[in-house]
């Protein structure tokens, strides 16, 4: 395209430049997508593309308009790896995905019958430009609407690439048609343009989309303890600014029910019945208070085995009965699970969201943990100041002295 202000040759190399790039990213991010294998098979599409792009660029060979054909064999070739990557995510992919190997098939042996029976390439380039945007139509209907929320955007990104691949190519071959030549027009060299961007956008968004998954495993990683994915101490502290925040917004008053929960002698279930029956110790102490607990409250792992339970807006009675169900089903079902007898000992208290830390809150439902240790284990005691906190009034002034059972007197 000598003197033309677009080279079709250089937007090729750029273009196959970048796609390989773009696979090598791909392929590197697979491994840890949350989809490996529909990452992987976008990765193997962008290799394709890149040389059907190159191929298409190609406008002197053996045989007049053959590359342009190959070329767009390729990127249908392209587009059947694209489509079936997202076919687990559409209902009929399947469908779709041998739909579009009938076209490529139908695109093959019309370019070998019309290079055998007619000379002139124009027909074998504008039935090649024709059934590829008709392959582009079917697969933009197919993927606009996938099943999984999280690939929505990327397949209306996908749908309307193809779309506008399709109206390029169809405009490419209509053209040819009006003129009867495959001489290159600007007009072909700005669809050319445009289908090379094109081709080029959807991998970058698909990489978009898979760091931001990346991203947000990470993140919530961060807050999940690793063994009972239950949340650690900084996802209880998030959970508990959002209580915060939420009670300032609202209810001064806005109280939340802070349990602290420690399995009974633990250490010993380790020695006598060795780490690995612990460690399902411990996940049954998270099944149980996830079976309990409302969709809103707060499961954590407070520490080795300690752990806590955030419950907006009950009184000190329901926390007391959540508590106990707590126990006592974590009790039945560690004796018939595992054949351990082991207990929970419990703290209770209640904080005013709006106008108590979480390390307040933490630290007196430990002394209420710690009163139930000392009182014999295997029992719950609850902090003398949460009824005054749920009335609005002020806490008791402490003595500083402790009852028989580890109460603090006033």
């Amino acid at each position: 395209m000598a003197g033309s202000f677009l080279d079709l040759a250089t937007i090729s190399v750029m273009a196959a430049a970048m796609l390989a790039m773009l696979s090598a990213s791909l392929f590197h991010v697979a491994s840890h997508a949350s989809a490996p294998h529909a990452v992987r098979r976008w990765g193997q599409s962008c290799l394709v593309a890149a040389f059907g792009l190159v191929m298409k660029s190609l406008d002197s060979w053996s045989s007049p308009g053959a590359p342009q054909a190959f070329g767009a064999l390729l990127l249908g070739a392209a587009v059947i790896l694209q489509v079936s990557a997202l076919a687990q995510f559409t209902r009929h992919g399947d469908r779709i995905v041998r739909a579009l190997v009938t076209l490529n098939v139908v695109h093959i042996l019309s370019t070998i019958q019309f290079a055998g029976l007619d000379p002139n390439p124009v027909i074998r380039a504008i039935c090649s430009d024709l059934i590829s945007a008709a392959a582009l139509f079917s697969a933009s209907f197919i993927v606009w609407r996938p099943s999984r929320k999280e690939y929505a955007r990327l397949s209306q990104i996908i749908a309307v690439a193809y779309t506008l691949t399709g109206l390029v190519l169809a405009a490419q071959g209509l053209m040819g048609w009006y003129l009867d030549s495959l001489e290159v027009t600007e007009f072909t060299a700005w669809t050319y343009l445009l289908t090379a961007s094109l081709q080029v956008l959807l991998p970058v968004s698909l990489l978009t989309i898979s760091y931001g998954q990346l991203a947000g495993q990470l993140a919530r990683s961060a807050l999940l303890d690793p063994l009972t994915q239950a949340r650690n101490r900084r996802g209880l502290a998030e959970a508990w600014s959002l209580l915060q925040a939420r009670a300032r917004r609202g209810d001064e008053g806005w109280h939340v029910g802070v349990v602290l929960l420690d399995i009974d002698l633990f250490k010993a279930v380790n020695q006598n019945h060795g780490h690995a029956a612990g460690d399902t110790v411990l996940k049954l102490v998270v099944e149980v208070m996830r079976a309990t607990a409302r969709r809103y409250d707060t499961v954590a792992r407070f520490g080795a085995e300690e752990f806590c339970m955030l419950l907006p807006g009950v009184t000190i009675r329901q926390a007391q009965v959540v508590t106990e169900r707590v126990r006592k089903r974590f009790s039945e079902l560690a004796k018939e699970r595992t054949g351990i007898d082991v207990t929970i000992s419990a703290g209770i208290t209640v904080a005013n969201a709006g106008q108590t830390e979480m390390e307040e809150a933490l630290d007196a439902a430990d002394q209420m943990l710690y009163a139930a240790k000392r009182a014999g284990r295997d029992r719950t005691r609850v902090d003398p100041d949460a009824l005054r906190v749920v009335a609005g009034m002020a806490p008791l002034q402490r003595t500083g002295r402790q009852d028989e059972l580890g109460f603090p007197l006033t």
